[in-house]
Protein backbone atom coordinates (compact mmCIF):
# COMPACT_ATOMS: atom_id res chain seq x y z
CA UNK A 1 0.00 0.00 0.00
CA UNK A 2 1.27 3.16 -1.42
CA UNK A 3 0.65 6.91 0.46
CA UNK A 4 -1.09 7.40 3.33
CA UNK A 5 -0.57 4.35 6.16
CA UNK A 6 1.97 2.62 4.23
CA UNK A 7 4.83 1.82 6.27
CA UNK A 8 7.88 3.14 5.34
CA UNK A 9 11.10 1.11 4.84
CA UNK A 10 14.34 2.66 5.87
CA UNK A 11 16.82 2.27 2.58
CA UNK A 12 19.68 -0.57 3.62
CA UNK A 13 22.89 0.45 5.10
CA UNK A 14 21.21 4.10 6.90
CA UNK A 15 21.01 4.64 10.98
CA UNK A 16 19.67 6.70 12.73
CA UNK A 17 20.84 10.47 13.27
CA UNK A 18 22.53 13.07 11.48
CA UNK A 19 25.99 12.51 9.54
CA UNK A 20 28.25 15.62 9.93
CA UNK A 21 31.07 15.84 7.17
CA UNK A 22 33.47 13.60 8.87
CA UNK A 23 30.68 10.61 8.86
CA UNK A 24 30.39 10.93 12.36
CA UNK A 25 26.83 10.65 14.43
CA UNK A 26 25.78 13.77 15.32
CA UNK A 27 26.37 14.65 18.94
CA UNK A 28 23.18 16.81 19.98
CA UNK A 29 20.92 14.09 18.85
CA UNK A 30 21.52 12.39 22.12
CA UNK A 31 22.03 15.34 24.05
CA UNK A 32 19.05 16.05 26.26
CA UNK A 33 17.86 18.75 28.87
CA UNK A 34 17.45 15.93 31.36
CA UNK A 35 20.68 13.65 29.97
CA UNK A 36 22.78 17.06 30.99
CA UNK A 37 21.14 17.97 34.05
CA UNK A 38 21.82 14.59 35.51
CA UNK A 39 25.20 15.05 34.25
CA UNK A 40 25.53 18.21 35.83
CA UNK A 41 24.21 17.23 38.79
CA UNK A 42 26.83 14.19 38.91
CA UNK A 43 29.68 16.12 38.23
CA UNK A 44 28.79 18.84 41.22
CA UNK A 45 28.50 16.11 43.55
CA UNK A 46 31.86 14.79 42.22
CA UNK A 47 33.50 18.02 42.92
CA UNK A 48 33.84 20.13 39.48
CA UNK A 49 33.69 23.40 39.27
CA UNK A 50 30.85 25.50 37.75
CA UNK A 51 30.74 28.11 35.48
CA UNK A 52 27.72 30.83 34.48
CA UNK A 53 26.34 30.66 31.02
CA UNK A 54 24.78 33.44 29.39
CA UNK A 55 22.67 34.47 26.31
CA UNK A 56 23.05 38.05 24.31
CA UNK A 57 20.83 39.84 22.58
CA UNK A 58 21.95 43.25 21.02
CA UNK A 59 24.54 44.32 24.19
CA UNK A 60 22.63 43.27 26.94
CA UNK A 61 23.59 39.71 28.89
CA UNK A 62 21.09 37.44 30.77
CA UNK A 63 22.42 34.65 32.93
CA UNK A 64 20.53 31.62 31.95
CA UNK A 65 22.81 28.46 33.86
CA UNK A 66 25.24 26.86 34.69
CA UNK A 67 27.84 24.04 33.41
CA UNK A 68 30.18 21.81 34.92
CA UNK A 69 33.35 19.64 33.39
CA UNK A 70 34.66 16.83 34.49
CA UNK A 71 37.30 17.07 31.37
CA UNK A 72 37.73 20.04 28.55
CA UNK A 73 37.38 23.45 29.35
CA UNK A 74 34.57 25.66 30.42
CA UNK A 75 34.43 26.72 26.66
CA UNK A 76 34.30 23.51 26.06
CA UNK A 77 31.38 22.51 27.74
CA UNK A 78 29.32 25.65 27.05
CA UNK A 79 29.79 24.45 23.37
CA UNK A 80 28.59 21.05 23.86
CA UNK A 81 25.63 22.46 25.89
CA UNK A 82 25.06 25.38 23.50
CA UNK A 83 21.59 24.29 21.98
CA UNK A 84 20.16 23.59 25.45
CA UNK A 85 21.61 26.83 26.58
CA UNK A 86 20.12 29.17 23.81
CA UNK A 87 17.10 27.11 23.87
CA UNK A 88 16.59 27.82 27.72
CA UNK A 89 17.20 31.27 27.72
CA UNK A 90 14.10 32.71 25.91
CA UNK A 91 12.19 30.77 28.73
CA UNK A 92 14.07 32.38 32.01
CA UNK A 93 13.77 35.98 30.47
CA UNK A 94 10.45 36.29 28.12
CA UNK A 95 11.47 39.28 26.50
CA UNK A 96 13.82 37.29 24.18
CA UNK A 97 11.25 34.98 22.58
CA UNK A 98 10.69 37.01 19.80
CA UNK A 99 14.15 37.24 18.86
CA UNK A 100 15.42 33.67 20.07
CA UNK A 101 17.07 32.97 16.98
CA UNK A 102 19.41 35.97 17.15
CA UNK A 103 20.87 34.99 20.97
CA UNK A 104 24.60 34.56 21.28
CA UNK A 105 25.81 32.47 23.96
CA UNK A 106 28.64 33.53 26.06
CA UNK A 107 29.96 32.18 29.61
CA UNK A 108 31.71 33.56 32.29
CA UNK A 109 35.63 35.14 31.76
CA UNK A 110 38.68 35.39 33.96
CA UNK A 111 36.90 38.45 35.71
CA UNK A 112 33.63 37.18 35.88
CA UNK A 113 31.92 39.16 33.57
CA UNK A 114 30.08 37.29 30.15
CA UNK A 115 32.38 36.98 27.27
CA UNK A 116 31.17 35.72 23.93
CA UNK A 117 31.65 31.97 23.41
CA UNK A 118 34.20 31.33 20.18
CA UNK A 119 33.55 28.55 18.37
CA UNK A 120 35.41 25.31 20.08
CA UNK A 121 36.23 22.02 19.11
CA UNK A 122 35.10 19.87 21.58
CA UNK A 123 36.87 16.47 22.56
CA UNK A 124 35.26 13.16 22.34
CA UNK A 125 33.02 11.97 25.24
CA UNK A 126 33.11 15.31 27.31
CA UNK A 127 32.28 14.79 30.51
CA UNK A 128 30.24 18.11 30.82
CA UNK A 129 26.44 18.75 32.01
CA UNK A 130 23.98 21.96 31.92
CA UNK A 131 21.72 23.50 34.64
CA UNK A 132 19.59 26.32 33.56
CA UNK A 133 17.86 28.72 35.94
CA UNK A 134 14.80 28.00 37.15
CA UNK A 135 12.13 29.47 35.16
CA UNK A 136 8.37 29.78 34.98
CA UNK A 137 7.84 26.63 33.33
CA UNK A 138 9.56 24.97 36.08
CA UNK A 139 11.59 22.83 34.03
CA UNK A 140 14.86 23.45 36.56
CA UNK A 141 12.90 22.72 39.52
CA UNK A 142 14.55 20.62 42.19
CA UNK A 143 13.05 18.77 44.65
CA UNK A 144 16.20 16.78 45.30
CA UNK A 145 19.97 17.55 44.05
CA UNK A 146 21.36 21.21 43.37
CA UNK A 147 19.86 24.69 42.41
CA UNK A 148 21.59 27.42 41.12
CA UNK A 149 24.64 28.01 44.02
CA UNK A 150 23.55 25.27 46.43
CA UNK A 151 24.94 21.99 48.03
CA UNK A 152 24.74 19.15 45.40
CA UNK A 153 24.62 16.80 48.90
CA UNK A 154 21.94 18.23 50.92
CA UNK A 155 18.21 17.38 50.51
CA UNK A 156 15.49 19.36 50.59
CA UNK A 157 12.82 19.34 52.82
CA UNK A 158 10.04 16.61 52.87
CA UNK A 159 11.42 14.84 50.31
CA UNK A 160 13.79 12.46 51.89
CA UNK A 161 11.16 11.24 54.02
Amino acid sequence: MKGFGAATAKPAGKKGGKVGKKGSVDKTASLSPKKSWDRFKELVAGGAERHMVYAKLDATWHAVGEVAVGSGTAAQAAQFSKRLILEHAPRVVPALQLRAKELSCGLAGADGEPVLLTKQEVPEGIECGFEGAPDATGKYTKVRGTTMKSDPTAIVGSAAR
